[in-house]
């Protein structure tokens, strides 16, 4: 019986120390990315010297990604890019998806998509990561940035709350999930080059693609190390023609981000577009100059831009179940046909009629005479203004806003989603983030005529006047905004508002999850641009 019972035992102790080593290998990540994390203050000196030491690793496409191996390329040439495919959207493997908040915050793509059929491939350049990951390390972790600036979790900053179609702090839905994060307006740069790592489109190999991305991030570069921009964007061109000569000079076309908007970044003091060889690459930017003098007087070589949206608050979180999620990846062509719905709080639901969110900054004369509309100003959460605030039929609300703020981040969002109509006066430009952050709420956009017509992205697909709704400025010299928009027919104001809920998902970019991102969302119509510039094939989309 003795026996027995020490056999009983050391199997017992046998079974937890399998179960035990099981449950450490499955913890192990699949692939063996290995980044230093370790920073230096010093970051301007080194790059004067031109040796970043390896403070992060040589670049986000070398740390991000799985090696490219003999046993995934494509066994033959038309295997990288046949027809597009319309399966269903595939169920990936859960070793795809990110496992914790470390795996999310460092946002490495976990799948090697060179040999995923699709219409066309682009190859991300190698870079020194000087001209990128260093950029955004030091924005980040520098204690005089962070503040304002969080370009991790994919360059979207950390999630602050979700919504649910209510408008309220959720944190399980069953439909598709808004995902309110701390996203800086500039984190253009980092945020695309994080979903083009995520890319059904991206290869590995050069030899297989269609174009190049230059994924350097000029436009921070900027806004932190300004009396050294004009010498970043002449080192960045000199290793593109030294280092990937081959490549570079190919005659396959090339793209690129800017995170600032293109007068700023053809300016004395950010150069890039004055750049001879930014005449051979299209960018994705935040505003194309509208003035169209200004090109010819500032000897500008960078003219091919993209209108991009502002990276917004609002994100969606990838879903396999949600199918108007993927719809041009099912073959969705006539936009009109999408039967996509963003679920936020209907119109019967909203308590405000009129809502502007904005600085007290008085930029312009037109500008100012907009904020003097607003007698009712605050920096409160809805939650906090109703239980302080007397009267609680307040109609017209005014929420002042703070550069760097960490208030507004959480208030902005709540009071759009309250709200029906969302004033976007021009400021220092005539666009603005609020724009964007506004459509995901569901909240109707206002613009104002202007002389020089702004460039808003997609107008090549879609028509801004069924949902969103532009004043004469004339009008404003008899009337006032809230009195234009309470003129409105209900009928109308419905319309607008049903149309904004089938677009809103072009306007933001989902939250990449470490495997291959095929939801629609703003780099969808992007690539489809883009390609479409250079006669590229790829599926046809007809207008909204």
């Amino acid at each position: 019986m003795r026996y027995f019972y020490k056999r009983t035992k050391l199997v017992i102790i046998g079974c937890l120390i399998i179960f035990v080593l099981v449950y450490i290998l499955e913890r192990i990540p699949t692939s063996d990315f290995n980044i230093s994390r370790q920073l230096s203050t010093t970051f301007p000196r080194l790059l004067q010297k031109n040796n970043i030491q390896n403070l992060v690793s040589t670049n986000i496409d070398r740390q991000h990604t799985i090696q490219h191996s003999s046993s995934n390329k494509p066994t033959d040439s038309t295997s990288s890019k046949g027809t597009l495919l319309t399966s269903p959207v595939p169920s990936p493997s859960k070793s795809h998806k990110f496992r914790d908040k470390e795996e999310k915050r460092q946002c490495k793509p976990k799948v090697d998509p060179s040999n995923i059929n699709t219409t066309f491939k682009f190859y991300i350049y190698d870079l020194p990561s000087k001209f990128n990951t260093d950029i955004q390390r030091f924005l980040t972790d520098e204690p005089r940035h962070s503040s304002c600036y969080n370009l991790d979790y994919c360059g979207m900053g950390e999630e602050l709350f979700q919504i649910d179609n209510h408008g309220n702090q959720a944190n399980i839905t069953n439909h598709s999930v808004l995902s309110v994060r701390n996203t800086q307006q500039f984190a253009l740069e980092t945020l695309i080059h994080y979903k083009l790592l995520h890319s059904p489109y991206r290869t590995l190999d050069p030899k297989q693609a269609d174009m190049f991305y230059i994924p350097a991030y000029t436009g921070l570069y900027c806004l932190t190390f300004k009396k050294d921009s004009p010498t970043f964007a002449k080192s960045l061109f000199e290793y593109l023609e030294t280092h990937e000569a081959e490549n570079f000079n190919s005659g396959k076309p090339h793209f690129s981000t800017l995170s600032k908007i293109q007068r700023e970044q053809g300016s004395d003091m950010c150069p890039t577009l004055k750049h001879p060889a930014t005449n051979r690459v299209i960018y994705f930017g935040i505003e194309k100059e509208s003035n169209p003098n200004w090109e010819k007087t500032r000897n500008i070589y960078g003219t091919k831009i993209i209108v991009a949206p502002y990276p917004a608050y609002i994100h969606f979180e990838n879903s396999n179940t949600d199918m108007t999620l993927h719809e041009t990846y099912r073959g969705l062509k006539n936009l009109s046909m999408s039967e996509f719905h963003l679920s936020v709080p209907n119109l019967s639901e909203r308590n405000v009629t009129l809502f502007l969110a904005a600085g007290t900054r008085r930029s312009n004369t037109f500008r100012a005479q907009l904020l003097d509309q607003f007698s009712v100003q605050t920096s409160l959460h809805p939650d906090q203004f109703y239980m302080t605030n007397t009267s609680s039929n307040v109609d017209q609300i005014m929420l002042i806003t703070r550069e760097c703020s960490q208030d507004h981040r959480m208030t902005t969002i709540p009071w759009m989603l309250n709200s029906i109509f969302c004033l976007q006066p021009p400021g220092d430009s005539p666009t603005r983030k609020s724009t964007y952050d506004s459509i995901l709420s569901g909240c109707i956009p206002v613009f104002f005529s202007e002389r020089d017509p702004v460039r808003y992205p997609f107008q090549k697909y879609l028509n801004y006047d069924t949902f969103s709704y532009t004043i004469d400025t004339k009008l404003l010299h008899d009337k006032n905004v809230y009195t234009i928009l309470k003129e409105i027919p209900e009928r109308k104001v419905k319309e607008l508002h049903a149309n904004l809920l089938k677009v809103a998902k072009w306007f933001q970019y989902s939250v990449p999850d470490g495997d291959i991102q095929w939801s629609d969302d703003a780099m969808t119509l992007l690539l489809h641009e883009l390609t479409s510039i250079y006669n590229i094939k790829t599926i046809p989309l007809l207008n909204a």
